[in-house]
């Protein structure tokens, strides 16, 4: 095949492009499917101003290929060089190697066809070379506009929209490449300045004819979103990116983002099935001894990606069963805590705490939960637990109820006479649920240990849908607050012993 020769392709982009089909309910938890096990590569060769000789290059090149017809080759300078290969079979009589891309513990292998045979370097089996991509043009038409003439006879052209698209060549006996649940790595970019994004959420308004409006949260909770906006990035980073979006199978597989503005790191995919760059600027030392010490700046044309959730593998079968699970109070873990404002500006300083106490329970080792709260009209708070427990649906066809217990106690507190409003919760990544078990537990009815408790609380009526491989979460929440007529600061304490939770799983009959 011939060589579409550009040289270094100054103002040219290359982009990867999957295919990922993605269903998603309301809430936005999703199941994805990729269509593509490699991706295409596509090179944008147009939008550039050339003299007579190269226009008459590119013309035969273009007639020689007669358009989209002919399959040629092309220099790929994000991504052209192998170190640590392998000989591959060899295809329509040339030899092939097989390149690695390797992070966070995950591989996939790409088939190269279009090695370049005579920088092909064999190491005791350890393949390096450089190679090129078999390509078509995407164009039937060439597109020209004569722009310019001096009076010395040069001319110069315009060209614009010319590009060329990836020809897949079959792979005999390719290996089976299952992608990963999730990609234990980073994009590697550091303190990523520029990058655009943050909490968002989905709400649906009706207007009235009124004037007043209906509104309806698509989201229980905050998603979050991103854009790795454009940059310039040098050659170890755009070769991270690369292999990670490679590895992702674009938007199929979830890897790990940190978060500078909650200094935490959140499980994340890409929000496009296609990664563009573009080259900008070339290290003429590229022609020395030594070609791995060249150095290339590329512009990012912007990268979104968005928070999701990892899917476990599952049986794909609906299994009555019943899972019981027992917790002290030391079992749990501070989740969130949440100030409650109902117009008045919300509690000056929200806090929530779980005390341990070794003896006095029932019986036994007890915790003491306290709410701080008050300072504004109808402020409040509160406190999330997360217990270890978890269940993961293996169907969608799954009926999930819960049965809730939990012992309370009344302890003293600043306000004598309101205790606090229990809750079930359910995380659901990256949503949480709550149903209300009982109001005001641990108000002066509560002097000793009395039981809470709800039976058949249905996950569906909470707006909880099992989706199989989707790990659903247990735990529970504490709550206080002023009605709008009150603002005083004020703290709420209530025991907690004895916390249980049944998980019931029926199935439809058939």
């Amino acid at each position: 095949m011939a060589l579409l020769d550009l040289g270094i392709n100054y103002g040219a982009s290359y982009s990867l492009n999957f295919s990922t089909d993605i269903i998603s309910n309301r809430e936005g938890i999703e199941q994805r499917r990729a269509l593509y096990q490699q991706p295409l590569l596509k090179v944008a060769i147009g939008n550039r101003m050339v003299n007579k000789g190269e226009l008459d290059y590119l013309l035969a090149f273009f007639e020689a290929a007669q358009g989209r017809l002919n399959e040629f080759e092309i220099r790929d300078w994000t991504d052209y060089q192998v170190t640590d290969g392998s000989l591959g079979p060899v295809i329509e009589g040339r030899q092939s190697v097989i390149k690695t891309y390797s992070l966070g513990g995950e591989s996939i292998q790409r088939l190269l066809t279009a090695v370049v045979e005579e920088t092909i370097v064999d190491d005791g089996g350890v393949i390096s070379c450089e190679f090129n991509v078999p390509v078509r043009f995407d164009q039937d038409a060439f597109p020209l506009t004569f722009e310019a003439y001096s009076p010395d006879g040069e001319r110069l052209f315009s060209i614009q929209e010319l590009s060329c698209t990836e020809i897949r060549k079959a792979w005999p006996d390719a290996p089976l490449q299952l992608p990963p649940a999730s990609i234990d790595a980073d994009l590697g970019i550091g303190k990523d300045y520029g990058t655009t994004g943050g909490q968002a959420y989905s709400t649906s308004i009706m207007a009235l004819p009124s004037g007043w409006d209906d509104r309806q949260a698509n989201y229980s909770g905050s998603k979050s979103q991103w854009n790795i906006g454009a940059k310039l990035v040098n050659v170890a980073e755009m070769t991270r990116m690369i292999t990670m979006f490679r590895l992702c199978r674009g938007q199929l597989v979830p890897f790990n983002f940190y978060d500078w503005q909650t200094e935490s790191t959140k499980l994340v995919r890409f929000d496009s099935d296609s990664l563009g760059l573009q080259f900008e600027a070339h290290d003429e030392n590229y022609y020395g001894e030594n070609i791995g010490d060249r150095e290339s700046l590329f512009a990012l044309n912007g990268l979104p990606v968005k928070v999701t959730c990892p899917v476990q593998p599952t049986t794909g079968v609906c299994t009555p069963q019943t899972l019981t699970y027992s917790a002290t109070a030391k079992d749990f873990s501070l989740a969130s805590v949440e100030n409650l404002d109902q117009g008045g500006g919300g509690s000056l300083n929200p806090m929530a705490s779980m005390q341990l106490v070794n003896d006095g329970g029932n019986p036994g080792e007890y915790g003491i939960i306290r709410l701080d709260f008050g300072g504004n009209l109808g402020s409040g708070v509160t406190g999330y637990w997360l217990s270890p427990f978890s269940y993961v649906p293996q169907s969608e066809d799954e009926i999930i109820t819960i049965d809730y217990s939990e012992d309370v106690k009344r302890f003293e507190g600043s306000w004598e006479h309101v205790g606090q409003s229990i809750f079930l919760v359910v995380w659901q990544c990256p949503f949480r649920y709550q149903h209300q078990i009982a109001g005001f537990a641990g108000n002066v009815g509560d002097a000793e240990w009395t039981n809470k408790s709800q039976s058949n609380i249905s996950l569906s009526e909470m707006g909880v849908y099992p989706i199989p491989g989707v790990e659903l979460r247990f735990g529970f929440a504490r709550l206080n607050g002023h009605e709008l007529s009150q603002s005083f600061i004020a703290y709420t304490q209530v025991g907690i012993d004895n916390w249980e939770l049944t998980i019931n799983v029926g199935c439809p009959e058939v």
